[in-house]
């Protein structure tokens, strides 16, 4: 299969664009890792067809991860990415996926008029039943711009008004192709320096470019929210209602739109963290309001599982997190859960729930090694299919200097189904020497 590259092109492009406006003021910090080496895949089409042999390959690859950041008076920007490159050997064809999450805020008046661009790129599987592939890869990207105007009507209320283009697209999947108008408006309230309650108001119109297997409309939010900050925690409620309205067909719908996060730091080393959500989203919503701005550079590439497509949905998410920051040893767990129910079409309607757990010891200050597992149930709940995922990891890192060091890692990944005839399991091994710039 050839591949287009579109969402990955128009997103690289996004990125330099960003990257060299902020640096025509105040110096820019970039972050980067450059690796290059030899994987061996033992089953590189995730195969499950009980009459054939899985291929395995050993072949070269490489690797660019980045973060970038820029924060001054007139220019703030987080921008961080990843593109690997996999020379595949026949019949399969050499790939390069790549992810990127970028925003940029332009100060053009302050404190009454800023511009933001917002980048997102993600790898995301063409068919979410099949395992993941190099033939089942397809890069979406979803390019948010425009204005906020900020009003300051007493010294302890302000107001912001935001408009938004979003652009999102699609390498395969053409349906999940649209254009999209926003305008949100907010009025905020401080009732101390750490509190603060807002009123939240949002329209948005969407039009897809295929009405033929999508249906155009318009979306609106209400809501309040109230924040605190403590000394050692962070508290965030939201509360409100939501409304989809179909331009033809005379179809809506609406539910209650709630979310919750409470962070705690019990000490310098044990942290909490708890996300809570009822609400609807779609694919590009979602990619939108998962970007945290990251501080170290990314040495992965994340393969979704998401259904790319043009369905909104009901979301509920609740996801609890425990982080121990130690000097030698790190360790973290995070349970969830996730229910999705479309508006219009149940054939993807699924309940979720697994556990991620990573940990990593720093042996001697040269030499590091990690360790990471994940397990996922999930029903589709109209298909009557039952999916097991299971992901292990270990990685030893030798670093020979400031700059150069060398590494090993390995990885499995396990999917069981009673959709299958059996169950594809796969392990990777990559040897690699990487460069970093700081």
């Amino acid at each position: 299969m050839t591949r287009k590259q579109t969402p990955l092109s128009v997103s690289i492009l996004t990125a330099l664009t960003l990257a060299a406006i902020p640096s025509l003021g105040s110096a820019v910090r970039l972050d980067y890792t450059l690796d290059a080496g030899i994987e061996y895949n033992d089953n590189v089409a995730f195969d499950i067809d009980e009459n054939s042999r899985p291929i395995s390959q050993t072949y070269p690859r490489a690797g660019l991860g980045f973060v970038l950041s820029q924060d001054s008076s007139m220019f703030q920007a987080s921008i961080e990415g990843r593109a690997n490159y996999y020379h595949y050997r026949s019949p399969f064809s050499s790939t390069l996926d790549g992810y990127l999450n970028g925003r940029f805020n332009w100060v053009a008046i302050p404190e009454r008029l800023h511009f933001s661009v917002e980048d997102y790129l993600s790898v995301q599987p063409i068919d979410a039943l099949v395992p993941d592939s190099p033939g089942n890869r397809q890069q979406i990207n979803v390019l948010s711009l425009g204005p906020t105007l900020l009003f300051r009507w007493t010294p302890t209320l302000n107001g912001m008004l935001d408009v938004r283009y979003i652009n999102t697209d699609a390498e395969e999947n053409q349906e999940f192709n649209s254009d999209r108008y926003s305008a949100g408006l907010r009025a905020i309230k401080e009732l101390s320096p750490n509190q603060r309650v807002s009123l939240n108001a949002q329209g948005q119109r969407i039009d897809f470019d295929n009405d033929l297997v999508a249906r155009d409309y318009d979306r609106y939010d209400l809501s309040a929210r109230y924040e605190r900050n403590m000394a050692t925690a962070y508290l965030g409620l939201e509360a409100g209602y939501s409304q989809l309205e179909y331009r033809e067909g005379n179809q809506s719908s609406s539910a209650p739109l709630l979310r919750g996060e409470l962070r705690w730091n019990q000490d310098q080393r044990s942290r909490y963290a708890l996300l809570v959500s009822s609400q609807f989203s779609d694919v590009a919503t979602s990619a939108m309001n998962g970007f945290t701005p990251g501080v170290t550079v990314p040495d992965r590439l994340p393969i979704g599982d998401t259904v790319v497509d043009a369905e909104p949905f009901e979301e509920r998410l609740v996801t609890f997190t425990y982080s121990y920051l130690g000097t030698r040893n790190t360790f973290s767990v995070s349970p969830f859960g996730r229910w999705l129910r479309y508006v219009s079409n149940d054939v993807y309607d699924r309940d979720g729930s697994g556990v991620r757990v990573g940990y990593e010891r720093m042996i001697r200050p040269s030499l590091r090694l990690d360790a990471s597992a994940s397990y996922e149930k999930v029903e589709y709940v109209t298909l009557g299919r039952d999916d097991k995922i299971r992901e292990y990891g270990v990685g030893l890192q030798k670093d020979w200097s400031r700059h150069w060091s060398s590494r090993l890692d390995w990885r499995r990944h396990e999917r069981s189904s009673n959709f299958f005839a059996r169950d594809p399991k796969q392990n990777i091994i990559y040897l690699s020497v990487a460069y970093r710039n700081r």
